[in-house]
């Protein structure tokens, strides 16, 4: 009897934990969730499906919600610290992508390129960076 309330003993911060460890999960965000959408009518009160207007809508919604909090500034800033150490924070600008794309042959190719604007230029225009302004090391 003893033996088994030293086996249970031992078992409890494993089990504390794991309670603890779920108490503090972050709660899934309504666009990760896959299921059925039902809306609330306002005069009969029932649950229905939503009309086509109220599911853009709550998609609407739930993509603002979900959007990232830019905590980042636009422009690079400096910050001195009291213990005398500076950082620069660059924001997006500073930001570099690596884009890989198939050509005509089915190869890969590899770009790197600076900026969401460079990015998105490769990726909906098909513009090829050249070899040299690849170098993003030296920046």
């Amino acid at each position: 009897m003893k033996n088994r309330q030293y086996k249970l003993l031992e078992a409890l911060p494993f089990i504390v934990l794991c309670v603890v460890a779920l108490t503090h999960l972050p709660p899934a965000s309504a666009a990760d969730q896959k299921g059925m959408v039902v809306t609330r009518d306002p005069q009969t009160g029932q649950l229905r499906a939503p009309t086509p207007s109220e599911m853009q809508e709550l998609n609407a919604q739930a993509r603002t919600l979900a959007a990232p909090v830019q905590s980042v500034p636009a422009q690079p800033t400096l910050v001195a610290r009291p213990d005398v150490t500076r950082q620069v924070r660059l924001g997006d600008a500073g930001q570099v992508y690596s884009i890989v794309t198939r050509d005509s042959d089915g190869k890969l190719l590899n770009q790197c390129v600076q900026g969401e604007r460079a990015a998105n230029a490769v990726l909906t225009q098909g513009i090829t960076i050249s070899k040299e302004e690849q170098r993003h090391e030296d920046r």
